[in-house]
């Protein structure tokens, strides 16, 4: 947990609790281009957490770099709106979409990329996600959002590609939450073009139980990322993710709450089954040995 937490109100503690696995969406990297595509995005969003909002543990703002400053007020202008969509959710207000309306529900969390530290503090950002070639600024980003924010605990969230990239970056700024991949081919990263240029699907379920051992209280989140949707989303969760990431397959989705139901119903699916199956083989390995 970063240093800004206390014991009492802690980050992670605000999370749904009732939702079994965490899902993040991150928005595509021309969402604050026009006017036009920032609505489209804050819609799908709105859509996904509109039935089921407490499936939804963080919403991360990621644009590709811009020096204009038409898309930095869009950026802000998205920020602003997704946090008061969170906290309308979380007070229980109603907010709606379209046709729909939102039930109060716990809150989700809204990150900016690094690349938009400033967007995250003029939007009120919950904090950022930190690309791995930034890690040095997380201090700086840290005291940036708590002076801005002084009264809420900062996420700092990062990437990883390795175990030991992940536990190295863990050791030296704590961050409270990962997206840890490529697990499956995307557009996203068009330069790995078969399984073989992929980190794959066990990797985040590795990286949860290496900083599980180094973590000196509750462990980081670890969320598989590359490639994720209905089809695919249960398999890093079996082996031992604690979510996913996606981006697609929720924003192009025709319909993003069904969507986000459609995965959050596979992943405790496989969260069931490994249970099941861990506790078949602890009952095993007991009996083998009461035999002994």
């Amino acid at each position: 947990m970063n240093a800004s937490s206390s014991d009492d109100d802690t980050s992670l503690s605000t999370v749904p609790s009732s939702s079994t696995c965490w899902l993040a969406i991150i928005t595509e990297l021309d969402a604050c281009e026009t006017n036009t595509r920032m609505e489209e995005s804050y819609s799908a969003i709105a859509k996904a957490v509109a039935e089921q909002p407490d499936d939804i543990s963080l919403v991360s703002i990621r644009l590709k770099p811009s020096d204009s400053a038409h898309v930095m007020e869009r950026a802000v202008e998205l920020t602003k709106r997704l946090v008061r969509l969170s906290e309308n959710c979380k007070d229980g207000g109603k907010v709606g979409v379209e046709d729909q309306v939102l039930l109060p529900c716990p809150s989700f969390k809204v990150v900016c990329s690094s690349d938009w530290v400033e967007a995250a503090v003029l939007g009120g950002a919950h904090g950022v996600h930190v690309k791995e070639h930034h890690l040095s600024q997380v201090p700086y980003i840290r005291e940036r959002l708590t002076v801005a924010n002084s009264n809420s605990p900062i996420w700092i969230g990062t990437s990883a590609h390795s175990v030991e990239s992940a536990l190295n970056s863990y050791r030296e700024y704590q961050p409270d939450y990962y997206f840890v991949g490529t697990c499956f081919l995307t557009a996203s990263h068009p330069e790995k073009t078969s399984e073989a240029d992929l980190e794959g699907p066990s990797l985040p379920g590795t990286v949860q139980q290496a900083l599980k051992v180094a973590a000196k209280s509750a462990p980081p989140k670890v969320m598989a990322i590359g490639g994720i949707d209905a089809s695919n989303c249960h398999i890093p969760v079996e082996l031992g993710a604690d979510g996913v990431a996606v981006i697609r397959a929720v924003l192009q989705a025709k319909d993003p709450a069904k969507a986000v139901a459609d995965m959050q119903s596979r992943m405790k699916v496989a969260v069931k089954s490994s249970m099941t199956t861990e506790r078949d083989l602890k009952s095993a390995t007991e009996a083998t040995h009461h035999h002994e």
